[in-house]
């Protein structure tokens, strides 16, 4: 598929014809065979079974609905039933790839030993094509019906055993995230390989979820822990209402180990429910669950005891005061769940008993049976008196973009009509919109910024700019021309020589007594407000000394006073949230942050600025927490570069491998305060900040947003979701963000050292994107924008046809227009690349350097090892800030008429009438 095209999807049809001449492993009569087909990772049709034939027909006919890039293996097991263990008779895997779009193919494989399998397969492009992949996709409210589930865990055989002195000891956990938020577990059964449970579990699903079982089989263990040993996934959209389908999961590829489940989906006549969505995200119904403890405090024995409520936020509280006589925690009231007794937050719980779906308004009792002894605890269910949903669940900007944007647009036509020589200015809907998009690179990023940016200044192009974002490095630039309410105006020489001075001073005094203590001092205080403190948060009060050189108490929602009035490029900051599971591979989600909002478009969830880092719950804010200073974030924006500040901290404190004197609190998996750690009052400072600098990259650890909220059925069917790749953690929706009660955000430099991606968000209808590339690629200049157009191609977003080949083998210029004339929705991409060609010979354009010592200015090394510029240098003197500033604003200044003639040919095309 052409990665430019618009968003499509198919439908793949596979009918299961007939086979011919399949042996038979019975003794006395033929096979019993049926067919399984899976897409990984969840989905699984099943034929009937045709008994006793040796020549089976079925014709029988199955659609999967597949989205964008289609290069999966589809998995066809046949199988001949019998009445203890199914025996697989032959895995085929087949790249659905090689199909042709529209010709119905008839396959034939070949059935060891003699035998052979018919199968047709009917590739066709759906009709529905659109420009965005999420036009029509807003907040609003859907109307959830529930289905009963009922999971038979029949039988399993295994052909080995984990323990070395007996049999396995089995038993199976069942898992439905969307239905209960504790797992079913079968009996254990001991010392058998082919252990049989027939135990029968009963699940409330919500309809319009992504509703996805989770089979593990584990190996009981009473000295350490209990092995896994396979873990299925099976979403129940492939099952069929009031049909009851017995299956035979593969348990291991390269055995013919299997487990064997009966599913039958049923109607509900249980009322329906309302939850709110975006068509991605859906958010059950919030409610207050109190719990009165009065009576398990009367003893002393549970002072420091745990209540757990699984599922909850939190999930767990002490028993820590007998003035305490009652808990609060936040449910998602449709969710089953287990109340529970705990010695600690990682134990298992000693009593506890399940609550099924709770009222709105609701009083019971529970009892806990613990130590022989029944204890009755008063539960409480109350509507949350703050109705409004605090996580804005749409794919759109937010009104204040636009209403700023609306306001640039004037200024940016009153602009255009000096700068072309208009009669009069373009109308908002003929205004372009030009981005400008820093990149990584630590100091080099900053300085190389500042300087392109003051030569667009200069050539009345800054003016006619709408957005600019960064990464890293050119977060720093932007977050200095910030402090300003006007800057694009009149703010950037005067920011350059602050940042000049600081940029040039011994960073040894980083590690100053002075400032260890003020570290020490403002790490507490982030703690004490209630905030997740990590060691992004040492790395920006580092950062904020390197650039700033004093305090920066200003915050990032503080920064709408530079865009209100349209005045100034709005700012885009970047960071991305890793997601590393095990068994796949790691995917970055970009998170945007604007002096609005901060979220991530790829779920459409978006929270205002000054509550990042509150605590959020079903889209609800339960705890609002001071807004964090800028460094803070900057720490988060740039934490690829801490690594530089270890060298700077062994020359100054000669202890590069000295340990922190510190104290476990919390357990590791648990969201801590000060990151599990806490400050001895002997411990020094400093010997903390080298545990954190000695991590590359470091993550951010921050309160998730949307924490609690469920993923819709149809998720994987939108563009942002590479859900199409089955070892991409999208294809895993258990496993995504939303059900992480912390976001791990670092610098998303990282995955891509440019910063086009929010700006690439349709929504934004951006006409003109200018890169300022200063990464350090001296062989390979086009790597981000090489990565930019991966990513673009895997989420169907517009972006220019280039041909690298091509351009890698030209010599290198100062500037690159990339424009395809074929596909008009991708913007035209300006890309200044880091170089140094015609500065060597003119100090300005068109005028040649003549004397000594304007030859040797010309010199300016940006490419090899030696370069004062390596990522690794963060300070500079003030010659080389200079020198780096005069070649950046000169490549721009030197290639003004590509820049203008580029802007005017865009207004032309969206212009009425000829300029």
């Amino acid at each position: 598929m052409a990665m430019n095209e618009p968003v499509s999807s198919w439908t793949l049809s596979v009918t299961i014809l007939r086979a011919e001449n399949i042996r038979s492993s019975d003794f006395w009569s033929e096979s019993d065979c049926y067919i399984t087909l899976t897409l990984p990772p969840a989905i699984v049709f099943k034929t009937n079974t045709v008994a006793n034939n040796k020549n089976p027909e079925w014709n029988q006919s199955f659609n999967f609905r597949l989205h964008n890039n289609f290069q999966t293996t589809l998995q066809i097991k046949l199988y001949d039933e019998d009445l203890l263990f199914d025996d697989l008779i032959q895995t085929i895997r087949f790249d659905i790839s090689t199909l042709t779009v529209g010709k119905r193919e008839i396959k034939e494989f070949a059935i060891q030993p003699q035998g052979k399998l018919w199968i047709a397969f009917d590739l066709k492009e759906s009709d529905r094509k659109v420009a965005s992949p999420f036009k029509g996709l807003h907040s609003g409210k859907e109307v959830v019906s529930y289905w009963k589930l009922n999971v038979t865990v029949l039988k399993a055989k295994t052909s080995s055993s984990s323990d070395y002195f007996s049999e396995s000891d089995y038993y199976v956990t069942l898992c439905l995230p969307t239905a209960t938020a504790s797992a079913f577990n079968t009996t254990t059964v001991h010392n058998k390989c082919n252990p049989v449970w027939n135990e029968t579990f009963t699940f409330r699903v919500p309809s319009h979820l992504k509703n996805v079982l989770e089979i593990k089989l584990h190996d009981e263990d009473p000295i350490s822990h209990d092995d896994i040993i396979s873990t299925v996934l099976f979403d129940l959209n492939n099952l069929t209402l009031g049909k009851k389908e017995r299956i035979a999961f593969n348990l291991n590829s390269e055995t013919t180990d299997q487990i064997c489940i009966q599913l039958e989906m049923l109607h509900s006549e249980e009322p329906s429910c309302e939850y709110l969505s975006n068509g991605i995200l859906m958010a059950g119904p919030f409610s207050v669950l109190d719990i009165s403890v009065d009576n398990l405090l009367n003893n002393y024995d549970f002072l420091g005891k745990i209540i757990k409520v699984h599922g909850a936020c939190p999930e767990n509280q002490s028993l820590s005061a007998k003035e305490i006589t009652k808990l609060r925690f936040y449910v998602n009231r449709d969710l089953e769940t287990e109340l529970g007794v705990a010695s600690s937050a990682v134990d298992t719980t000693s009593s506890s008993t399940r609550l099924q779906p709770l009222r709105p308004e609701d009083t019971s009792k529970v009892s806990l049976v613990i130590d022989q002894d029944t204890v009755d605890l008063k539960v409480e269910t109350h509507e949350w008196v703050h109705d409004q949903i605090a996580v804005r669940l749409d794919f759109d900007i937010p009104q204040q973009e636009k209403e700023s944007l609306k306001k640039r647009k004037l200024i940016v036509g009153q602009n255009m009509q000096k700068l072309f020589g208009l009669a009069s200015p373009p109308s908002p809907d003929q205004v372009p919109i030009i981005a400008l998009v820093g990149s990584g690179g630590g100091s080099r990023a900053m300085t190389g910024l500042f300087g392109s940016l003051k030569s667009l200044k200069e050539i009345n192009v800054l003016d006619t700019v709408s957005y600019i974002t960064g990464v890293s490095g050119s977060t720093w630039t932007m977050a200095a021309l910030s402090k300003e309410a006007n800057w694009s105006l009149d703010g950037i020489d005067s920011t350059i020589a602050q940042i000049r001075k600081e940029i040039s001073k011994n960073l040894l005094s980083l590690f100053s007594l002075e400032n260890l203590e003020y570290y020490k001092q403002e790490l507490e205080k982030k703690n004490n407000e209630g905030h997740i403190v990590s060691d992004t948060d040492v790395a920006g009060l580092l950062f904020e000394h390197v650039i700033f050189g004093k305090k920066i108490i200003s915050t990032l929602s503080e920064q709408q006073k530079t865009v209100n009035q349209g005045q100034n490029p709005f700012p885009i900051y970047t960071a991305v949230n890793m997601k590393e599971n095990i068994g796949c591979e790691p995917e970055a989600e970009w998170c945007e942050f604007t002096p609005y909002e901060v979220g991530f478009q790829k779920y459409g969830a978006f929270v205002r600025t000054e509550d990042f880092g509150s605590q959020f719950f079903l889209g609800h804010l339960i705890k609002k927490l001071p807004e964090v200073r800028i460094p803070y974030l900057i720490g988060i924006w740039s934490s690829f570069f801490s690594v530089n500040l270890v060298q700077l901290f062994q020359v100054a404190t000669g202890e590069p491998q000295s340990r922190p004197d510190i104290q476990q609190t919390e357990p590791e998996n648990e969201p801590s305060t000060l990151d599990t750690q806490l400050f001895d009052s002997s411990t020094a400072v400093s010997r903390f900040i080298s545990d954190c600098v000695k991590n590359r990259p470091i993550s951010s650890k921050v309160y998730n947003f949307m924490n609690g909220l469920f993923l819709h059925s149809n998720y994987n069917t939108h563009s942002n979701f590479t859900a199409w790749k089955e070892t991409h953690p999208d294809a895993f929706p258990n496993l995504l963000t939303p059900r992480d009660s912390i976001l791990h955000l670092i610098d998303s430099g990282l995955v891509i050292n440019i910063g086009c991606a929010p700006v690439l968000r349709p929504e934004r209808e951006v006409d003109v994107i200018i890169v300022f590339d200063n990464s350090w690629h001296p062989d390979n200049i086009f790597k981000e924008i090489q990565q930019t157009a991966v990513h673009c191609k895997d989420h169907d977003i517009p972006f220019p046809h280039i041909d690298f080949t091509t351009v890698e083998g030209e010599p290198q210029r100062e500037v690159y227009i990339f424009e395809d004339k074929d596909n008009p929705r991708a913007p035209i991409v300006i890309h200044f690349p880091l170089v140094n060609i015609s500065f060597r010979h003119f100090k300005q354009p068109g005028v040649k350097r003549e004397t000594a010592e304007e030859i040797k200015a010309g010199e300016v090394d940006v490419c090899s090892s030696e370069s004062p510029y390596t990522t690794e240098n963060i300070s500079y003197s003030e010659e080389d800030f200079d020198t780096l500033v005069n070649l950046t604003a000169y490549n721009v200044a030197n290639n003004k008429e590509s820049i203008i003639e580029t802007l005017n040919k865009i207004l032309k095309s969206k212009m009425t009438v000829e300029i």
